[in-house]
């Protein structure tokens, strides 16, 4: 077997250890499931009974049991039959498991998501080591897709319905305290405090233990007790079930708004298992897995996840000598916030604007987060390049959404970095047409460090510099007309929500600074269109730096409440104009950018861009993805 390694304690216990080669992690794949099978079919011909006693599931690679089922796999299925199909094989495999005439406990150390917390579930007892690489979910939501190995038929078994629901249609991450609360977890080997115990001497005493219970359970001295939830006894009645779910129901629309498909089938399934039994739940599990693996939006899920894999590759490849790097950091409140994301074991030394010195050469990358109201950032570049050695190759970076007029710096580089930081996982960088490319990469590592996917854009030869900026103007310019057909806030809310970004729209542009909206239009040479927005910059209301745009924020950048100066404007700007599809607007700017190649870019660093900085549509897949079935 390749994937599996088996061993016999000298107690009569088999333990089988999962080791998928060529993977970081334990992935569920085809070859894994299908070794699983065969080896439970013929554990009762190959083992004598009177010496095996039972079985234990673990991990040979420690931090990892099974991190979910190879997407791949289901991503190449184009045939909604097939996919039933895959359902039903996987389903059947795992009964093998279940069906196990000695008990089989899974040991878990590590994360257990998606398939391999069915194949766990399908186990008559799980034990879990408490460390912080110990995470359990069924994710499977998120992609579009539902559980299809049974998990929909077997959690709700341990967990309860209402709990399964949650946990299922959320795909939320728990860790083992929530997991053992929830009853998905029988047991925990809690950590000890201030003691900083390694992987190995944690992966000894979950087997010691786990090979302790699997003893007591074939010797019957210890029964599984599984608790009594009064509400799935009433849940169980047609009439109450009906109640609950309309009231989970109702929830899945209003916050997927029609949009995605899989928590409604997701619940169907759960249902029927509760309502009708087993085998009429597993049949729809099937059936539904069948129809979501081939949807539109699963497809662009498993997309957008793919890229969101891709990318953060970036941030397992930093140089070890640019984890130390010398950040000088200039900028007022701005910089102190990006300050808290940079790693202890960077050197930085924070500069006010006013701030220039010979020791600039001694840095790795001179960083610039101007505030709104600061100093001309053309006279600051100036002094600075003047200290600068001739011959130096610093790169400079600074937020900004143009490059100052009049400063010739080859390795000036230009971004913006939208509050709150910490939340914000992309970042689009600039570069010019001559910048040199280790100082590109320097640029490049220090985003990283900080958690910043990159992407990279050129400066064009004239309009606006930036993937990001050139489609957030189309955004904003689309979004005013939608603004121009209603004259209630809280309908110009719900159309905007209706369009399925994963960002409250609004708050984006109050994040991006209104001002600079407005210095994006300008910029572009076009037609002036922003009327609301020009309004509310010129009485002061700036966005987050202000604490007022389109809404109202806290000390924290916390959103209070809709901005009254706002409000006010709608019905003065209320006209018969024909409500525009957004997305539609965006893909059109994208779509010329890349034919014209102005800032040489690709599809695929687009898509990433149009999904984690403007928040586009994930069930879209991005500005360029297009799956046709």
């Amino acid at each position: 077997m390749n994937n599996l390694k088996t061993r016999m304690t000298s107690t009569g216990v088999l333990i089988i250890e999962i080791d998928v080669p060529n993977c970081e992690e334990n992935i569920l794949n085809e070859s894994l499931s299908k070794e699983f099978y065969q080896l439970f079919q013929s554990l009762s011909c190959e083992l004598n009974p009177n010496k095996w006693h039972g079985t234990i599931i673990k991990s040979k690679k420690l931090g990892s049991f099974i991190a979910g089922a190879d997407i791949n796999w289901i991503e190449s299925i184009h045939d909604s039959v097939k996919a039933k199909n895959l359902s039903l094989m996987g389903q059947r495999r795992l009964l093998e498991i279940e069906k196990s005439e000695r008990p089989v406990v899974a040991a878990i150390l590590g994360t257990c998501m998606g398939g391999g917390l069915e194949l766990a579930l399908a186990c008559h007892y799980r034990i879990a080591a408490e460390h912080d690489k110990t995470l359990f979910s069924l994710p499977e939501i998120k992609l579009g897709l539902l559980p299809g190995c049974g998990g929909t038929q077997r959690a709700p078994k341990v967990m309860g319905i209402v709990n399964s629901v949650d946990f299922i249609l959320k795909g939320n991450k728990i860790n083992c305290k929530k997991a053992k609360e929830l009853g998905l977890i029988d047991h925990v080997i809690e950590k000890i405090d201030n003691v900083d115990e390694s992987l190995e001497k944690v992966d000894w005493e979950l087997e010691r233990k786990a090979v302790e219970i699997v003893l007591a359970m074939s010797i019957k001295i210890m029964k599984i007790e599984r608790p009594f939830y009064i509400t799935d006894y009433f849940l169980s009645f047609p009439y109450f079930w009906s109640i609950y779910e309309g009231k989970v129901s109702n929830e899945i629309e209003k916050k997927t708004m029609g949009n995605y498909p899989a928590p409604l089938k997701a619940l169907e399934a759960i249902k029927y298992g509760h309502l009708y039994g087993n085998k009429k739940g597993y049949q729809i599990e099937a059936d539904n897995f069948g129809y979501l693996a081939t949807t539109n939006e699963s497809k662009a899920l498993i997309h957008v996840f793919n890229l969101l894999k891709d990318m953060k590759k970036q941030l397992k490849c930093i140089p070890e000598i640019l984890k130390n790097m010398k950040i000088a950091l200039y900028g007022g409140r701005k910089a102190l916030n990006l300050l808290k994301l940079i790693p202890k074991t960077c050197l930085v030394k924070k500069f006010s604007h006013l701030e220039i010195d010979r020791q600039l050469n001694d840095f790795d990358v001179i960083v610039i987060m101007p505030d709104d109201y600061c100093t001309d950032m053309k006279v600051l570049l100036q002094s600075m390049l003047k200290i600068l050695n001739n011959d130096t190759k610093i790169p400079i970076l600074i937020d900004l959404i143009t490059f100052p007029e009049d400063v010739i710096y080859k390795n000036l580089f230009l971004t913006r970095v939208v509050e709150p930081f910490d939340v914000t996982l992309h970042v689009e960088i600039v570069k010019q047409n001559n910048s040199e490319l280790n100082s590109l990469e320097t640029v490049v590592t220090f985003f990283n460090i900080i958690n910043k996917c990159v992407t990279i854009t050129t400066r064009p030869a004239k309009g606006i510099s930036g993937f990001v900026n050139n489609c957030l103007l189309a955004l904003v310019q689309g979004v005013e007309e939608v603004m121009k057909t209603v004259e209630v806030f809280e309908i110009l809310e719900k159309k905007l929500k209706s369009f399925g970004f994963s960002v409250d729209i609004l708050e984006l542009f109050d994040s991006f600074g209104l001002q600079n909206i407005i210095q994006l239009e300008i910029l572009s040479e076009g037609e002036r269109k922003l009327v609301i927005i020009q309004k509310l910059v010129l009485s002061s209301n700036y966005g987050k730096s202000s604490r007022c745009g389109f809404y109202l924020y806290d000390e924290k950048l916390r959103k209070i409440s809709p901005n009254p100066d706002f409000i006010k404007l709608l019905p003065s700007i209320k006209s018969e104009t024909t409500c525009l599809d957004i997305t539609s607007v965006i893909k059109g700017v994208a779509k010329k950018l890349i034919h014209e190649n102005s800032i040489n870019t690709n599809t695929k660093d687009c898509d990433f861009a149009s999904l984690f900085s403007l928040g586009y549509p994930p069930y879209l897949g991005g500005l360029f993805f297009k799956y046709l079935f």
